[in-house]
This record gives C-alpha cells, structure tokens and sequence, in this order.
C-alpha cells in the first residue's frame, strides 16, 4: 500500500518537527588523517590510533576533539575551527559539534575546564562534558536562553548535535547481515518553559533522536545520488512513543525537502523514555532501512530510490543530539554509541 503525501498534522509532526540530519552539510568531508596521529598538549605527546573494527563510528571516545559548525548551514556550513581539549594539536577532529541556529556559539579559542575526568564546555546557552576515558558526552542546550519568544511556523530552532561521516567505514549494505546500533544514554532534564497559553504542540517539543542520511553511492546507478533521511527517535516531550512515517523534511527555510522515514520507537523501546532513565539499546537498523528503500520508492510526496536497490546504498553521514523547536531547556548524556557491522557469509 503506497504512503499517501498528505499526514494527519500531529502524527507526520512527530518526525517532520526533527529534521536535525536536515542541518548536516551533506556533500562537503571531514579533512581526513593518517591512521596514526600525534598530539601535542600540556607538554606531553600521546598517539591516536584509527579502530579497525566493524564499528561504523570512528572514535568512539572523542579523542579527536571536535569541528565546531557555525549558526547557519545554509546556503553551506561554515566551521569555525576545532575545539580541542586545552593543547596545540595536528590530529583532524573526527567528529563535528554541530550548534545549528544557536544565538551562542561555543568557539574553538574557549579552553574547557576539567571536572573529575570530564573536559567542561559552558556559554550562556550550552555545556557540553567530554570524558575521553569512559566514551561519554554530556550535551544540555537551553533554549530559554535562544527563544525570545515562542517559535512561530517556519521559523529555524536551535539545535546541539554530534555529527559524523560514515561513507568510508561503512559498506554497501547489501554484503552484511546486521547492522546493529549500540547505545547507552540518559534524558538528565527536559524542563518546559512555555505557559499553556504560549504551547502549541504542531509546533513545540523537545527531541533526542539519531538521523543517518542513507545514500545511493554506486555511480554506475540510474539513482546514483538519491538520498534519505533515515531517523529513530529516542525520545519526543509530546509523545510517549514515535510512529513509522514518511514524510517531507520541512517546516523551516533551511531544510533539505529530502524524504524522511522514521522508525517507530517501539520497535527499540521497551518503555517510553522518561527523565532519569538509564536507556541501553542493542537494534539492528538493516532491516529497518531495507523496509524504508521501498516506503520511499512507494511514497508520493517526493520522487527517490525508484531507480535504487539495496546494493547501491551506503550510510553517508549521521548526528545525534537535540532539536529544541519548542522552548525548552534539556540535556542528555551518552555513555556508549556503536554501530556494528556483521559481514554477510555469502
């Protein structure tokens, strides 16, 4: 049965509202590296080294540091820099700190303090916490501090997410079995700062999720080039659970008009997600992308993957983190973030 273009309002908000992925700078690359890298800071030399693993996700503990985005990703993101942990360092960032339609920008010249094991990141708006030993990060955006007033149709909202690209590590999809999403993680607040009168839920939530664009790379491909948003929600303020959808990235003027489809959250979730919750999931994503390869070629709304088919696609770039199209002040903490291949034994 094909996916009708138009959504009842409130259900299609559920993944329309996201559209972080929608902010990533598809198209432009990380400065690559040698697998062995050095870095120099507080005096001492220490040596990164590049996993050669089935894991998708490159450094998984942020060594790295980060590349820090500007506010604005249209008509192409700029960076600022990179936010390293306090030294001079000539080891490219692996990971992207994306601070999207953000009034405060945490700047690569800001020196983080440390507390007990975590380097500590803070502007008027945001912290962000790294501990590079246990693989954790902390991010908590206040958009009390971003939102003069409530969020009206089609204005941008603030975003703090953490980006990477993926193509290199990730093969085509059609030579694995699974590809199984490892995570670890904790809502810390979610606090609403709106009156009743003030909210309106089409166009205000909180959202924590994952977004992958999911691409067609093989060049000999009458489809070479479609792309997808592909998303799972891990937690929405309005709703205990998200639905399967397909849908339109939309509802600001800096998104891409790519297809989205959602995965429904019960399908990863046990129970809703509440403040305080210590969350482990272990999910396997591949056959979850194979049933939206032919949601997309059915769906009415956009024209994608009808020339498309398993072999041809990769995973090309992915972010995790918050959208805050509603005023709210939120944080979350990751304490684990894998994603594990098994090659296919044909």
């Amino acid at each position: 049965m094909k996916y009708k273009k138009i959504l009842a309002a409130l259900l299609a908000s559920q993944f329309i509202i996201l559209a972080g992925g929608c902010e990533f700078s598809v198209g432009n690359s990380i400065n690559g590296g040698s697998s062995v890298d050095t870095q120099q800071g507080s005096g001492e030399q220490t040596v990164w080294e590049e996993e050669q693993d089935n894991n998708i996700f490159k450094d998984r503990h942020y060594q790295t540091g980060f590349k820090l985005t500007n506010t604005a990703s249209v008509p192409g993101p700029t960076y600022l820099g990179d936010l390293h942990y306090g030294g001079i360092t000539d080891i490219p960032s692996r990971w992207i700190l994306a601070q999207w339609c953000t009034k405060y920008l945490i700047q690569p010249t800001d020196i983080p303090k440390e507390e007990e094991g975590w380097y500590v990141w803070k502007n008027e708006s945001k912290v962000v916490k790294v501990n590079t030993e246990e693989g954790a990060i902390y991010m908590e955006c206040n958009a009390s501090k971003e939102f003069d007033a409530p969020r009206v149709n089609m204005q941008d909202w603030p975003h703090l997410l953490i980006e990477q690209y993926t193509t290199a590590r990730c093969p085509d999809l059609s030579k694995i079995d699974s590809l199984k999403l490892q995570m670890e993680f904790v809502i810390d607040k979610c606090e609403k700062k709106m009156t009743p009168e003030e909210y309106n839920a089409e166009l205000h939530t909180a959202q924590f999720q994952i977004n992958f664009t999911v691409s067609n790379q093989n060049k000999n491909s009458p489809g070479y080039g479609d792309c997808i948003w592909f998303g799972l929600q891990f937690f929405d303020d309005r709703f205990p659970f998200s639905q399967d959808s397909v849908s339109i990235d939309g509802g600001k003027d800096s998104a891409t008009g790519l297809a989205m489809y959602g995965v429904s959250s019960k399908r990863f979730l046990k129970e809703p997600v509440y403040v305080g919750d210590y969350i482990e999931i272990d999910f396997d994503i591949l056959p979850e992308i194979k049933k939206a390869l032919q949601a997309c070629r059915e769906y009415d709304g956009v024209e994608v993957f009808r020339n498309t088919n398993l072999e041809d696609l990769k995973l090309t770039t992915m972010n995790i983190g918050w959208e805050l199209p509603g005023t709210y002040d939120v944080a979350s903490t990751i304490y684990k973030l894998n994603l594990v291949y098994d090659k296919s034994k044909k």
